[in-house]
C-alpha cells in the first residue's frame, strides 16, 4: 500500500473491514448536508453494539462481509470491492478468509492466528506450483485492535466517548435497525491490508477525521457501517477513504483453514532464495 508498514508482492488499498455494501451496488457518498435523519437524538452510548459483538466473541462466532472502498488521493482515485468471513474468539477476531478485486487484480488473505497467508495472481515470482505465501507475526495481515471497523470494541468505545446520534434506520438486510452516527479525530492514521488502522498518539504518520454511521439490528449486531476517513494531508494532496460495509451472517458456520501445505512457499525463503 502507499504507506504501509511493510514492502508486500501487492498490497491492494483494502479499507475496513467489517467490509463493504453488496457487490453491484453505486459507490457510497455522505450524506450532502450531513444532517440527522428525522427523529434523530442524541444516545449516551453504543453499549448495546459493543456488548453484543462481545457476546459473538465470548461465542466463538462469525460473520461475513462485503465491502466496497473509494480511496481518493489527490487526483487518484483506487475503487476497492472485498468480501471476507471472520471468526471469532473471546479477545477478537482470530482467523479470516478475505478476497479483493481492484483494477482487475484479485488478491486473496487467509489469516488463522498470527500465521498469514497471501496470493496474488499477478505475482510471478512464485517457486512452480506454489500460490501462497507464509507469512508469520506481520500486523498488516491480521486483525488488530486499532482499526477502523464495526466488530472492533475499542474503536467503538472511543467512538461512544463523543456525541453520537441515534435515529431510526429502516430495514437493512431484512431487519429492522437503529442508525447511529457521529465523528471524531485522531493523532494518526495509517492504512494496511487489514484496513485503516487509527490512534489517539501522534506518530510520523498523519493524523485526520472519521466520520462514521452503524445500523444495527434488534439483536445489537452491525448489519451496515459507513465511514469515511479524511486524512490531514499538505494542500492540493487530500486523501479521503470512502467505505460502506455489510455485514451478514452472523454467528452462520465458516471454515477458515490454511492452504495446502503443497501449495504454500514461505517469504523467509523468497527473501534469501
Amino acid at each position: 500500500m502507499p504507506n504501509g508498514t511493510i514492502s508486500r508482492l501487492w498490497l491492494p488499498t483494502t479499507i475496513l473491514i467489517c467490509c463493504l455494501a453488496a457487490a453491484g451496488c453505486e459507490l457510497p457518498s455522505a450524506d450532502p448536508e450531513g444532517r440527522p435523519a428525522r427523529g434523530a437524538h442524541r444516545s449516551d452510548s453504543l453499549a448495546s453494539i459493543i456488548s453484543a459483538i462481545e457476546r459473538q466473541f465470548a461465542r466463538r462466532s462469525s460473520v461475513r462481509t462485503i465491502t466496497k472502498t473509494r480511496d481518493s488521493y489527490a487526483d487518484a482515485v483506487v475503487i476497492t470491492n472485498t468480501s471476507g468471513r471472520y471468526r471469532f474468539a473471546s479477545s477478537g477476531v482470530f482467523a479470516c478468509s478475505i478476497s479483493e478485486m481492484q483494477e482487475g487484480r484479485r488478491f486473496r488473505l487467509i489469516n488463522v492466528g498470527r500465521d498469514s497467508y497471501t496470493s496474488d495472481a499477478n505475482y510471478a515470482r512464485l517457486p512452480e506450483g506454489k500460490v501462497w505465501i507464509h507469512w508469520r507475526d506481520v500486523d498488516g495481515f491480521v486483525w488488530t485492535k486499532d482499526l477502523i471497523d464495526a466488530i472492533n470494541p475499542k474503536f467503538l468505545k472511543i467512538a461512544a466517548s463523543g456525541e453520537v446520534i441515534s435515529s431510526p434506520g429502516g430495514m437493512v438486510g431484512g431487519a429492522a435497525t437503529s442508525l447511529y452516527s457521529g465523528a471524531f479525530s485522531v493523532a494518526q492514521l495509517e492504512t494496511k491490508s487489514m484496513g485503516t488502522a487509527f490512534s489517539l498518539k501522534k506518530t510520523s504518520w498523519a493524523g485526520g477525521r472519521i466520520e462514521w454511521k452503524i445500523w444495527a439490528g434488534p439483536d445489537g449486531l452491525p448489519r451496515r457501517f459507513y465511514v469515511i476517513i479524511r486524512f490531514n494531508v499538505p494542500a492540493g494532496r487530500s486523501r479521503t477513504i470512502v467505505a460502506d460495509t455489510s455485514c451478514m451472517a452472523w454467528g452462520k458456520s465458516v471454515d477458515i483453514s490454511p492452504p495446502p501445505a503443497s501449495r504454500t512457499v514461505d517469504s523467509h525463503e523468497l527473501r534469501h532464495g
